[in-house]
């Protein structure tokens, strides 16, 4: 009986461990909703162009380019363009996106007109 209980034991703190203690985390593969930055948050945030972040979205816009393809996506409070080396996702698709944000500055007549975007390095999750 003791064997059993511990393997409970050692399942249960795996489980709890990569689930990242919370139902939400082990249900959507291993990403807490609190790990998710909206995307009006992300001018505000001191993130490092190494980090990656998570957003979530719906694809509103895809555009084909040289080597690569770039797509829109849309949550309630804003919009950002990905950059992916792949085919863009489908339109209206809701995805969760790993990347790593990127800023292009455009500076004109004395004003920084740039925009942030971000980089894909994986889709995670798809609705």
């Amino acid at each position: 009986m003791k064997i059993t209980t511990k393997i409970i034991q050692i399942f249960l703190t795996i489980i709890l461990l990569w689930g990242g203690f919370g139902c939400d985390s082990f249900l959507g593969l291993g990403i807490a909703s609190s790990n998710i930055v909206s995307l009006s948050e992300l001018q505000q945030l001191q993130i490092n162009e190494d980090e990656s972040i998570y957003i979530q979205g719906k694809v509103i816009k895809t555009v084909p380019l040289l080597e690569s393809s770039a797509y829109q996506v849309q949550d309630a409070t804003d919009t950002l363009w990905v950059i992916t080396q792949g085919k863009p996702p489908s339109m209206d698709q809701n995805l969760t996106i790993k990347g790593k944000l990127k800023y292009q500055s455009i500076p004109i007549n004395q004003q920084e007109l740039g925009e942030y975007y971000l980089v894909e390095e994986e889709i995670v999750k798809t609705e």
